[in-house]
């Protein structure tokens, strides 16, 4: 059995090249081309954001979600997406599901970046131990209910998406690190205007507060802020994996996010 995602889980090496796993690629679209979201491709996405030049993105196509589902190795699939509230990939892969002849099970992971990946982590732990399709997607949804994110945004110079929807302040005002937290495809604001010393207690505190030292797995996720990263690891008792965002992602939450990902003990 396959399991399909996207380039956004952020997965680490370990599952990116895993022979049951298939990822297909968000584009990232530059004024004058496109590349891959990679790790490759992230010198050259933040140095387009900081010359202020045109970036965005687009998610993988239909044709690539069915070549996925039905590569030849298998005979049935599971995809696993971010929340639909937050990206289009839940629906063209619902497409894709609808117009292969396979079985395949389709899994909202209603969250997006590291949170995503436990799942796609739960789901693969299934499937190693001979989980079927429907038994994978049932470990995927439960580790997707047990799954939490908490993150610390950069600044508003650097802040797109996430950070606007993360404070009440004026565009334009000048704030430091609003803390959000991911909770059922929503983008909730838990504190604004955070030092950088307080936005990482923050994420410390509801880590702690929801079973994160008991968790299944944990993992902290930054956006071309290493150093950060590695702080809060420490806080967390140094024992958590780091992942860097993709690039897509880190469109959306801006160069200098931090934060931390895991799953509750059932």
């Amino acid at each position: 059995m396959v399991l399909v995602t996207d380039s956004s889980a952020c997965l680490p090496p370990t599952l990116f090249y895993h022979s049951n796993v298939r990822v297909v690629p968000i584009r990232i679209l530059l004024a004058n081309s496109s590349l891959k979201d990679s790790p490759e491709a992230i010198p050259e996405i933040f140095r387009a954001i900081a010359a202020q030049e045109p970036v965005t993105s687009a998610p993988p196509t239909l044709g690539e979600y069915l070549a996925a589902i039905e590569d030849d190795s298998f005979d049935e699939a599971v995809v696993i997406t971010p929340a639909t509230e937050l990206a289009s990939m839940h629906h063209i892969a619902l497409v894709a599901a609808d117009l292969s002849n396979r079985h395949v099970e389709v899994v909202d992971t209603r969250s997006f970046g590291a949170a995503h990946c436990l799942v796609v982590a739960a789901a693969l732990e299934a499937v190693v131990s001979g989980a079927g399709a429907v038994a994978a997607s049932e470990a995927a949804g439960s580790a997707a209910s047990r799954t939490e994110l908490v993150a610390a945004l950069p600044e508003f110079g650097s802040m797109p998406r996430f950070a606007e929807a993360a404070s009440d302040e004026p565009t334009g005002q000048s704030r430091r690190h609003p803390l959000i937290r991911l909770q059922d495809g929503a983008v909730v604001p838990l504190a604004g205007a955070l030092s950088r010393g307080d936005a990482l207690a923050g994420i410390e505190a509801a880590w702690l507060k929801d079973g994160g030292s008991e968790a299944e797995l944990t993992l902290i996720f930054h956006a071309a802020s290493e150093l950060l990263a590695e702080e809060l690891c420490g806080l967390l008792g140094g024992v958590t994996e780091i992942v860097s965002c993709s690039p897509a992602l880190a469109l959306q939450t801006g160069p200098g996010c931090v934060g931390a990902a895991w799953t509750r003990r059932v």
